[in-house]
């Protein structure tokens, strides 16, 4: 059974858990300070959407995100903590126990879609 328990997490603390393997991690976010060219955001302020973070790649977070296109997105770290840590979300989490093989970042070329987006 599943442990529930409030708790806040640096960003450090979050890329431990992903490049240990040892969960995935569901956030909490504000996307309007993420993507700008996400047609279902207005500049009416806060606008919370979860994604899964999957991975770190050096200063990135390997993101799965249901609302877009692409099937990876990697983006900078500081931003997902600002976007995380946003007025709104309470700086929810959920941490998936991870077992399997780890995910890995999509080799460039491949076949895979993998965005990467700036600040």
């Amino acid at each position: 059974m599943g442990q529930v328990r409030r708790a806040s997490l640096s960003a450090a603390q979050l890329c431990n858990l992903l490049q240990e393997e040892a969960a995935l991690v569901v956030l909490l976010i504000d996307v309007s300070g993420v993507y700008a060219d996400a047609p279902w955001i207005s500049n009416r302020g806060y606008a919370g959407h979860y994604v899964l973070l999957v991975g770190v790649d050096g200063e990135d977070f390997l993101v799965k995100d249901p609302a877009r296109k692409e099937d990876c997105l990697l983006l900078p770290i500081a931003l997902v903590d600002r976007a995380r840590r946003a007025h709104g979300t309470d700086e929810d989490l959920l941490l998936v126990p991870f077992e399997g093989p780890p995910p890995r970042v999509p080799a460039e070329g491949s076949i895979s879609r993998l965005v990467r987006i700036s600040e």
